[in-house]
């Protein structure tokens, strides 16, 4: 939408002010906070447009360390949410191919631990031999 903009007067808590205000101060992307609130709003529509924005929620364990990294983070504006800094480092991860080689770790992994078990159970025992069980109880049950 381009041409004259249009003055538009919205009503907005103290509290949530402060937090947009707040942002600004420690984030230097947007020169007013008309800026800040005309490109959230487009971000938003346009997030939901794509179906991005979806009433579900997800837990999620992560180190405390992990934790006191991404609030320190949001405190200084990098991010709004733990969920918005979450998604977006999962969102770099699979454009650098990290999730594909956790995945492709993980399958050979279980295809290792699979062989293991397979071997154990293919094996079979020689009852000529006996086991150590059977020794045991030959010698005495010692």
């Amino acid at each position: 939408m381009e041409g004259k903009d249009t003055k538009l007067t919205i009503r907005i808590s103290e509290a949530d002010l402060e937090e947009i205000d707040e942002f600004l101060q420690k984030n230097s992307s947007f020169g007013s906070r008309s800026e800040f609130i005309r490109h959230a709003s487009i971000d938003f529509i346009s997030k939901s447009r794509a179906q991005f924005v979806e009433p579900s929620e997800t837990n999620v364990n992560v180190s405390r360390k992990l934790l006191e990294t991404l609030n320190l983070a949001i405190g200084k504006g990098y991010f709004s949410s733990i969920s918005s800094a979450l998604g977006e480092i999962l969102n770099y991860s699979t454009e650098k191919g990290i999730i594909s080689e956790l995945i492709i770790k993980r399958r050979q992994e279980y295809r290792n631990l699979a062989e293991s078990v397979s071997d154990i159970f293919m094996e079979e025992p020689d009852l000529e031999k006996g086991t150590k069980d059977q020794d045991v109880l030959k010698k005495g049950g010692n």
